[in-house]
């Protein structure tokens, strides 16, 4: 005995490391359980009756029954307790509370003690200093501070109201998950959400849903896809996945969208788009700042404007894009929108093209007006001025002002170009093709002379205060000149390159946009 201690003596002492977690791990495992064995103690009962059957015995309690476990209390009209498997069962106004903050009532409930589980059935409420919780059939663990519920349920707070088919509260996090049918219900503010999926903090009153999600308002309607985040007191709102704002009049969609219901502000980021269906006009970015107070939306990164008429659209595109729309104070009327554009202006629709530094559209009037280098196409005449307005009517370009250098260079069927400038000009159109012209101030003028569609037989060179030109599917008809004009008339062989171009001739066609240089 003496040589096996000797043996095991530097065996055990250099183990003893791991002898000392064992025993560690094990002291834990037993404290472990005499905690989860803890039995549920009898305080009081009006009366009790012992009884026993072949597999077990149990105790019949009546009369202001009260259980204790830990910090938690049970009280019942009437009770069976069975010692052996630490279960009770109570019926009668059952109360059970939790500390100082947790209550529960219902008509019957079934308490584990081992597990500390309990099933709450009847007129089930479940109230703590957040929230109020109602349903038929309640699961409660006390282990992990959750209740739940699966056969439809009702929790409130002080102005919300939610219903789902599912709950689940955490009492310690103060969080409920619901599942199927959600819905949330604010009276005092008047919105609502539905939801299949919602996450609602009864402390910090956030409302987080993952899925399909729709919050309807007295201002509209915002609907989500995938998840997002909606406070409802302070009424601040996070959407990821595409997502959409509906006031009625105006659509805001975007990949991501933040919005403050107070300050009616919202950022939308990813394929952003502004559309005004009454309007027929669409403003498209990746960037969109909405501030519904203001009646301001600032678009950026290659923003594109749409202006749909009829089975044709009206391309504007630039760096920056800002609209303005204001109404009056029931929101029924608009007293003003605006359209405004900045920098590397580009303009796309069927028969006309334009370019610019920047450019203003007034919704009120259909006034396009052009600043900075402005040019317009108009099949294959080129328009420039200092300025140039151009009003629209029922989707057609209908008349136009060209003020300060003004300039019109049209190139005929065999590369020639016809011109005309003066300080200011006003055009008419039919079907968007110009219809008539008319130069006032310092007019001067280069016409080709051709015989058929491909001979020159000279040019004529005029200088008048006033001219009308009559125009006909890109070609001039009639030039009047409505004052005295000083005009020559120079044939093909006194034809010098320098006479073909009047003073500020400059042929920009190499600006013109194509559908395909419009991004979206």
């Amino acid at each position: 005995m003496k040589v096996v201690k000797n043996i095991l003596k530097p065996i055990l002492r250099s183990s003893g490391f791991v002898l000392q977690s064992m025993l560690f791990v094990a002291l834990l495992h037993t404290a472990s359980y005499a905690q989860q064995t803890e039995k549920v103690e009898l305080i009081k009962a009006g009366s009790l009756e012992g009884i026993e059957n072949k597999t077990e015995r149990k105790i019949k309690l009546i009369g202001d029954v009260v259980f204790k476990q830990g910090t938690m209390f049970l009280y019942c009209d009437s009770a069976l307790q069975f010692p052996a498997t630490n279960k009770v069962e109570t019926y009668g106004h059952v109360r059970m509370v939790q500390g100082d903050t947790l209550s529960l009532t219902c008509k019957t409930l079934t308490y584990d003690g081992n597990t500390k589980q309990a099933v709450a059935i009847g007129n089930v409420v479940l109230k703590d200093n957040t929230m109020y919780l109602e349903t038929d059939r309640l699961n409660y663990d006390r282990n992990t501070a959750i209740a739940y519920y699966t056969d439809g349920g009702l929790i409130k707070d002080k102005e919300n109201v939610l219903t789902s088919k599912q709950g689940a509260y955490h009492t310690d996090l103060k969080t409920v998950q619901f599942k199927k049918n959600v819905k949330l219900v604010n009276e005092v503010k008047q919105y609502k959400i539905d939801a299949d999926t919602l996450e609602y903090n009864t402390s910090s009153k956030v409302a987080t849903f993952r899925g399909p999600a729709l919050l309807t308002s007295k201002d509209g309607t915002v609907q989500g896809h995938e998840t997002g985040s909606y406070n409802t007191v302070s009424g601040v709102m996070y959407i990821k996945g595409r997502s959409k704002i509906n006031n009625g009049k105006q659509v805001v969609e975007a990949d991501k969208i933040d919005y403050d219901e107070v300050k009616q502000i919202g950022i939308a980021v990813g394929a952003a788009r502004l559309s005004s269906p009454s309007d027929s006009i669409q403003i498209e970015g990746d960037r969109l700042i909405y501030n519904r107070a203001s009646g301001v939306s600032k678009v950026l990164g290659t923003p594109v404007f749409k202006g749909f008429q009829g089975k044709d659209t009206l391309f504007i595109t630039s760096d920056t894009m800002v609209h303005i729309r204001k109404e009056d104070k029931k929101r029924t009327k608009v007293l003003e929108e605006y359209l405004k554009l900045y920098r590397h202006v580009r303009i796309f629709k069927n028969g006309m093209q334009g370019s610019c530094d920047s450019l203003i559209y007034n919704g009120n009037d259909s006034l396009v007006t052009m600043f900075g280098h402005p040019v317009l196409w108009n099949g294959k005449s080129q328009l420039t001025a200092d300025t140039i307005k151009l009003y629209i009517k029922n989707g057609q370009m209908h008349k136009m002002y060209m003020n300060v250098n003004a300039f019109i260079i049209m190139e005929d069927t065999i590369g020639n170009f016809n011109q005309v400038k003066g300080r200011r000009m006003e055009a008419t159109f039919k079907d968007n093709k110009l219809k008539t012209v008319f130069v006032n101030g310092n007019s001067e003028s280069i016409f080709f002379v051709l015989e058929g569609d491909s001979l020159v037989t000279g040019m004529n060179k005029s200088i008048c205060s006033r001219i009308v030109m009559a125009m006909e599917k890109d070609t001039i008809r009639r030039v009047s000149f409505l004052t005295k004009p000083e005009a020559k008339f120079i044939p093909p062989n006194d034809l010098l390159e320098p006479d073909k171009r009047l003073k500020g001739f400059l042929w920009r066609k190499e600006e013109k946009p194509e559908r395909e240089d419009i991004p979206r």
